[in-house]
């Protein structure tokens, strides 16, 4: 069947005008090469496979070696030559001319590959002469010698017939390339298989590159053509490639292996060349790569459909969970304080103002704090009117889903885009994936870390109705100003859709994960981490919590600095980083301690509250130092760990700061209530305190196994891919999706709960800490 080309610029050829390109170009060089040795005697020498022929050639003398076989029926077999010469060099060249009934290919020696590195010996594989046809073939094929010396040039010859050409299904198959000698096999899918996984492994991190391409010739199997193929990675010790039978002709493909010069594709992508093998001309010995590779089936539709069940029934127990929980609390904690207080409201507000007034009175007399009252209640910061507040922080939810909304459809706009575009140029070096473990559905590559991040989504669905109940619970019964801490609900709507938000961007990340969108991944995760602390802040000073607005603001200035530490990571940014972090954890420090608010009078009020404090001799307040130093010490070890280390993945690092912070102040948190209030939490939020613990542990495990790493070249990320780990469809990084999930929730559900056992607690006896 002729081929033709589609369009008339080279950028946009189809590969089969690629194909007839080539052909054009070998067959012309051929026939200049014809015309410049006429007066050459030619000797026609009848080659028997498997001998090896060294003879010597000169512009007076060209060798033709005529082969002849039966190519049979259905075969499996086809030829591959090696040819080799030491006494070639630049200005005369030994040309090889391979002839067969419908390709031609042609090569010279010494060849050069990135113009710079000197080979003496080139193999090459054959394209089957009657592939696929259902009869037998007597097949011709000629190859010439020739050289334009004007002495005698030595070379080495030998055609050999591979009868190991054809790949079985489940079988290991072990293969040597090196530069110059690239290999192809085939592989035809067995009739009851629509997709296979080829996958290949070596011991040495000798940079290659493996594709799949249609039984069609010539074969891309060079390092200028081998990107023009289907599908192709690069690889070092492991590869795996998922292979649909419907994108090919007759179900038939070959499977490509080529070897390249240098590590500098594997590592920098062509980049820094320099860096790597530095050596003037590799030998082709030095560079043999031992290569193991396997063709199995996918799974099944029935092992989706039972991997995908099992994680949905997993995540809607919890909505039978749930309400077991909220019904236990509700009869261990008894409702909130009912007693009619319209006789004794008066008498309790009086008592509240005299106490605060007292608070401040006790900073300038020793010892004026008894053990019964609190050093500072909450008391003095609830004293604002609670419609205001309920509706401030009503903002942080209501504001956050037109940001998210915003967000995510451009998000997944472009991540859809970039799938497509990865299924159609083939090069799957643009996403980092686990490809041990990547189970394909549809037009995602890895449908698994997509729909592992369903827990974020149903479990901050969960959450969300829980704050829903107790926000409708807490509205109906009687307000007061007297007891408990003050219920403001906002900040914990907004961590529900938070972990939503994070569920849907985790899996817009996955579609294809990559260094141009990890963004999408970890945002979501610094807004839970921020709220979270805010929520924690806030429950016992519902007074001087910051807008909505101005939270977010510092938030987007942390994503901004996440992206500009991914993109540069130099010296200069960590060292201004750090001063920034520095400078923001001495700010937070001061602002927590005295408790003040950021308006243009701070810088005054804390210079005259630090000499205050230094002309006592001692804090103040004793909790609030402990607090503080244990920040400064935690954050002052982060930030110089960072700047020493300067770690490749930032956004991590900016990560784990939001969590250490987090799960410091959570502790903190529990640890002072239980002294200040001078008894042990609850049951119920000890389970599920218990259940956070329980699940972060393995979670965090699970986390640093990183399977995959955009901060490294595609070829090393793939040496951390690894199997699946749970029904043969999930990997560690689904698993750390699944736990994380059930971490964040119940330890939301701590926080939620953890302070409804003082809603029978004079607010003036509470501690603000």
């Amino acid at each position: 069947m002729p081929l033709r080309c589609r369009g008339g610029w080279f950028s946009k050829m189809s590969a089969p005008c690629l194909r007839v390109v080539a052909s054009m170009v070998v067959m012309t060089t051929l026939q200049v090469h014809e015309r410049s040795a006429v007066t050459a005697n030619e000797v026609t020498i009848v080659g028997e496979f498997g001998s090896v022929y060294e003879d010597t050639i000169s512009e007076a003398k060209q060798n033709v070696y005529h082969f002849q076989y039966i190519a049979s029926k259905n075969q499996t077999s086809t030829v591959r030559i090696h040819t080799n010469s030491t006494d070639a060099n630049d200005e005369y060249p030994v040309m090889f001319v391979v002839r067969q009934q419908e390709d031609i290919m042609s090569w010279k020696i010494p060849a050069y590959l990135r113009d710079k590195y000197e080979y003496d010996t080139v193999g090459r594989t054959l394209c089957p002469a009657n592939f696929g046809d259902s009869y037998d073939e007597v097949s011709d094929l000629y190859i010439e010698v020739s050289s334009g010396s004007p002495n005698n040039i030595t070379y080495q010859l030998i055609a050999s017939i591979t009868d190991d050409f054809e790949i079985r299904h489940s079988v290991e198959h072990t293969i040597m390339p090196a530069p110059t000698i690239p290999m192809y096999y085939y592989f035809k899918f067995p009739n009851e298989s629509d997709s296979v996984q080829i996958r290949a492994s070596s011991d040495d991190k000798i940079c290659a590159i493996m594709s799949i391409q249609n039984t069609i010739c010539p074969v891309f199997d060079s390092i200028r053509t081998v990107e023009y193929s289907k599908l192709y990675q690069s690889m070092t010790t492991q590869t795996v490639i998922t292979v649909n039978a419907a994108d090919y002709d007759n179900r038939e493909i070959f499977v490509v292996v080529v070897i390249y010069p240098d590590d500098s594709y594997c590592h920098d992508g062509d980049i820094k060349a320099e860096a790597f093998n530095t050596s003037a001309s590799p030998s082709n010995t030095e560079r043999i790569k031992t290569v193991k590779f396997t063709i199995t089936n996918t799974l099944s539709r029935s092992q989706y459909l039972k991997a995908t069940l099992a994680a949905v029934f997993f995540f809607l127990s919890f909505y039978i969970i749930a309400p077991v929980m909220m019904c236990f609390h509700w009869h261990c904690h008894g409702s909130r304080y009912e007693a009619d207080e319209t006789d004794e409201q008066g008498s309790h507000q009086a008592d509240g103002a005299a106490h605060i007034q007292a608070e401040v009175d006790d900073r300038n007399l020793p010892g004026g704090s008894e053990n019964r009252k609190p050093e500072v209640s909450v008391a003095k910061f609830a004293q604002k009117e609670p419609l205001k507040l309920r509706k401030k922080y009503r903002l942080y939810y209501w504001n956050l889903l037109p940001i998210a909304i915003l967000y995510a459809l451009p998000v997944i706009q472009l991540v859809f885009n970039h799938q497509i575009i990865f299924n159609r140029r083939g090069e799957q070096d643009v996403c980092y994936y686990n490809f041990l473990c990547a189970q394909p559905l549809g037009h995602l590559s890895a449908f698994n870390n997509v729909f592992s991040n369903i827990g974020y989504v149903l479990l901050g669905l969960l959450f969300m109705i829980m704050v829903a109940i107790e926000d409708y619970r807490n509205r109906k019964r009687p307000e007061t100003s007297v007891y408990g801490i003050p219920k403001y609900f906002g900040l914990l709507y907004a961590i529900g859709l938070a972990l939503i938000m994070e569920g849907i961007f985790s899996g817009c990340y996955h579609v294809c994960p990559s260094y141009s969108n990890f963004q999408f991944d970890t945002s979501f995760m610094y807004t839970i981490g921020g709220l979270a602390i805010l929520k924690l802040y806030q429950t016992r000073h519902p007074d001087i919590i910051a807008n909505a607005h101005v939270s977010y603001l510092c938030l987007a200035f942390v994503i901004c600095i996440a992206l500009i530490g991914v993109v540069t990571g130099n010296v200069a940014f960590w060292v201004c980083f750090t001063v920034i972090y520095i400078i923001v954890i001495i700010i937070l420090s001061f602002t927590v301690y005295f408790k003040l608010s950021m308006d243009l009078t701070y810088p005054r009020i804390v210079l005259n509250r630090i000499k205050n404090n230094l002309c006592r001799g001692s804090p103040t307040h004793k909790s609030r130092f402990v607090l503080v130093v244990l920040v400064n010490v935690l954050n002052w070890f982060l930030a110089l760990f960072g700047v020493v280390s300067r770690q490749d993945d930032f956004a991590t690092y900016l990560l784990t700061i939001f969590i250490t912070n987090l799960l410091l102040y959570l502790v903190f948190y529990i640890i002072m209530k239980c002294v200040t209030e001078r008894r042990c939490i609850r049951v119920g939020v000890v389970i599920s305190l218990v259940l956070t613990i329980a699940f972060w542990i393995p979670a965090v495990m699970f986390f640093v196994q990183f399977l995959a790493q955009w901060g490294k070249s595609p070829a090393e990320s793939r040496e951390g891919n690894r199997a699946c780990v749970l029904l043969d469809f999930y990997d560690h990084h689904d698993v750390w999706h699944f736990l994380s999930a059930c971490g964040l929730f119940f330890a939301f559900v701590t926080i939620l709960y953890m302070d409804d056992d003082l809603d029978r607690t004079k607010r003036i006896e509470i501690h603000a800490f």
